[in-house]
């Protein structure tokens, strides 16, 4: 384009009419308000008859949007009303521009108001904005509206913005909730200049120092040269002290309730079938109920099936002591009322054990 510069793509097409639709933003400020002007423009363009010689393009604006943003950080959005049909909102444009209270909205609405479009490159900014560290640089996550209220209600996001910490400010724009705990590694990043440019794996690695009780206002943690690696070892240790605190509150809780399953369930001890080369015997302790839920692989343990007063759980396994599936019987009723082998699955040796235990189910109920 010998007006603005920019490389034009051209586009081969048998239509004979097109239609073009964009926005553009006005940034200005009225009565020390700093407003945000969205102006939709439209522009069609009709192919004439050769008779004519001549193509016909028509350019059209409509202001539709309106934020109006003070000092303290309120906005007021005035705007036409919308229609909704077809799957689209339009706007309705022979309408009035009113103020609208879109808090009450569901939030892809009130994002229907938020509009993004091609900055006017004359801006007129109000003071506070400029003393609160905006420079003209807008990140690409944040609206401009958005950007503005958070540069003049937040002191954390204008920390970052003065710092050039973008992303930092893209991402704490996009969350909920509070992020004081976090604080004082990202005040140690901005005076160690450190430019945190892949937050999701830096927060995922602050969130494991943290859990690892590392301290977080060492430069040491919380600028790493190699991100990636310093956030794959402290994850991986992490997980292996996740695992090693797992197995501890796993043994703790097996102690606590040892002596209340032998309790209950010594009566059943005695019971063992053995037939075809398969031994059939009640689990005698909690210790060998987790320890059957950990080599079976599903939730035996888990789901505390040591403390059903009402079931009794055996282990099925072959002449070589390797297990084949783990049964509960429903003392109640005398019945199977499940079987399975490793993940929860059928073997093979699955019927022949479900006939053996129903063929001796009397010597089970026996004890009852």
């Amino acid at each position: 384009c010998p007006y603005c510069y920019r490389a034009l793509r051209l586009e081969n097409s048998r239509a004979k009419k097109k239609e073009l639709a964009s926005y553009m933003t006005i940034v200005t400020t009225i009565g020390g308000w700093q407003v945000l002007r969205q102006v939709e423009v439209r522009k069609y363009l009709y192919k004439l008859p050769k008779a004519v010689n001549a193509d016909y393009v028509h350019t059209y604006l409509c202001e539709v949007v309106q934020h109006w943003v003070n000092e303290d950080g309120k906005c007021v959005t005035v705007s036409r009303p919308r229609n909704y049909g077809y799957g689209v909102y339009t706007w309705v444009t022979t309408r009035d521009m009113e103020i609208r209270d879109i808090s009450k909205l569901y939030v892809y609405e009130q994002n229907l108001y938020n509009i993004e479009g091609e900055v006017y490159p004359i801006k007129r900014v109000i003071p506070m904005l400029k003393r609160n560290g905006y420079d003209g640089y807008i990140p690409k996550e944040i609206s401009m509206r958005d950007l503005f209220i958070l540069l003049l209600t937040q002191t954390e996001s204008e920390t970052l913005i003065k710092a050039k910490q973008y992303k930092l400010l893209e991402w704490k724009s996009g969350r909920m909730g509070s992020l004081s705990w976090l604080w004082p590694s990202i005040r140690i990043a901005i005076r160690n200049k450190y430019r945190v440019k892949d937050v999701n794996l830096w927060y995922d690695m602050m969130n494991a120092l943290m859990y690892l009780g590392k301290d977080m206002r060492n430069s040491h943690y919380v600028c790493p040269k190699d991100l990636k690696a310093a956030h794959d070892r402290w994850m991986k240790l992490m997980e292996k002290v996740k695992t090693k605190r797992k197995r501890e509150k796993q043994l703790k809780e097996i102690r606590v309730n040892e002596e209340m399953y032998r309790a209950e369930k010594q009566r059943f001890f005695g019971v063992s079938i053995y037939e075809d080369g398969i031994t059939i015997e009640p689990i005698k302790s909690v210790a060998e109920m987790e320890e059957e839920g950990r080599v079976m692989s599903h939730c035996v343990f888990a789901n505390e099936y040591y403390k059903k007063k009402g079931s009794l759980i055996l282990s099925a396994k072959d002449n070589k002591g390797e297990r084949l599936e783990t049964i509960e019987v429903l003392l109640d009723r005398g019945k199977v009322n499940q079987c399975f082998g490793k993940h929860n699955s059928f073997t093979p040796y699955h019927d022949k054990i479900l006939k053996i235990v129903n063929e001796h189910m009397s010597e089970i109920m026996k004890a009852v």
